[in-house]
Order: structure tokens, then sequence, then C-alpha cells
């Protein structure tokens, strides 16, 4: 699962958590599943909306949602849409619990924000290989061309493009596996936050039934 850059809203710090919440389309709709197949977690909690503070996380609600409600509803609340039903929680005890519930994913942001500088730098690195690749190239063409008119161009100059050429050359493929490498690496890193992913929901699901159970879940209209 991709892991989008979170999206800043106003005074929103972070809109949807790490982007993996996401299941279906923005606007909250449900996605299609094969015949026999269920999602327990995500049939049961199709929206929320976590808001503490100035960090907002969400689930399967648009940015125009989360920007209503937060309009509507000041200070702490966890908004939660099931099937046409919604509800508002505004126990303190029970926004600060799942707020909890995602921290081991958030404790993952400093390993890939170093992932991403790394990324980043081979990038870079990349193209300036690329560029001292094509200007070696440029020249080696050049000496072609003028060797047509010009037979005494000596022959160390073109020995020595080539050799400049097949370091580079060099260069790039190890970078490229370096880049094969750290593709390994954020893949590894998916999949620790999908299971992380996996629990939070799980556990969030059954925090709103035991809010719904005790009475803290408020009903409320569009």
């Amino acid at each position: 699962m991709a892991h989008p850059a979170p999206l800043f809203l106003g005074s929103v710090s972070m809109a949807v958590l790490l982007g993996g919440l996401v299941a279906g389309s923005a606007e909250g709709a449900a996605p299609r599943r094969p015949a026999g197949s269920h999602h327990p977690v995500r049939e049961r909690m199709n929206a929320y909306v976590l808001s503490q503070g100035d960090h907002t996380m969400s689930s399967d609600a648009s940015v125009e949602e989360i920007e209503s409600l937060r309009d509507e509803w000041s200070g702490d609340f966890l908004w939660v849409r099931r099937g046409d039903r919604k509800f508002l929680i505004r126990d303190l005890p029970t926004v600060k619990e799942a707020r909890t519930f995602f921290a081991p994913m958030q404790a993952l942001d400093p390993e890939r924000h170093a992932l991403e500088r790394r990324q980043q730098a081979i990038q870079e690195e990349e193209r300036d290989l690329d560029r001292e690749e094509e200007a070696i190239e440029e020249e080696i063409q050049d000496m072609d061309d003028r060797e047509d008119d010009d037979r005494s161009l000596p022959a160390a100059d073109r020995d020595d493009l080539e050799r400049r050429l097949r370091d580079v050359r060099a260069k790039m493929r190890g970078v490229e596996d370096r880049e094969r490498a750290l593709d390994a690496d954020e893949t590894a890193l998916d999949r620790r936050s999908d299971a992380l992913e996996a629990k939070a929901e799980a556990a969030l699901r059954a925090l709103i039934d035991r809010a719904l159970e005790k009475g803290l879940a408020r009903p409320i209209g569009d």
C-alpha cells in the first residue's frame, strides 16, 4: 500500500494519517469487493474523523467533510459514519484512547522521512550522471563530426572521452543497484505500516462499539 505525504488543511496539521487508511473513493464510497468477500472493520466503520488539538486524522472522509466538521465542532472529537448513520463522540478519554492506536504508525515517520531523503539524494545523483553522460556523448558526436573534416585529431582525445563515458555508466549502474535496495526497504516499511494500520483500525472499531454501547456516541444529522 502506497503511503503519500500527509495532507495539510489550514490549521489541520495532519488530515490523512500516512494516506494509508483510505479505502474507496475520496467521497467515502465503500470499495467494491468480490462476491463472498468482506472486510469487517471497514464494513462496520465506513468513515471517521479524529480531531484532537491541531491534528486531524481521517479515513474515507473527503477534504470538504473534514473542514466542515472542524468548522462546526470545536475541541476534540471523534466523528463516525456507519452506513447512512453518523455519530459524534466528545468523550475526552475515548478520543485520547483512539489517538494511541495510531501512535505506532506515527513512530514510523522518522524512518520513512529518512528513506525519502535517501531516495531524493539518489534521484539527484542519477540526474547529475544523466547530464554528465549526455554531455560526454555530445562531445563524442562533435568529435566524430570534426574527424570527417580533420583526420589529424589525436586518438587519445577520443579514448579519454570513451573512458569517461564508461566510468559514468558504471556509476549509473551502482546508483540503480542502490535504488533497487531502497525500493525493497520501502516495500518492507509499507508492509509494517499496513500491519499496524489493520491493528489500529480494529482497535478503533472496538472502541467505537463500546462508545455506542455506553451512550457516548451522539447521533447527528447531515
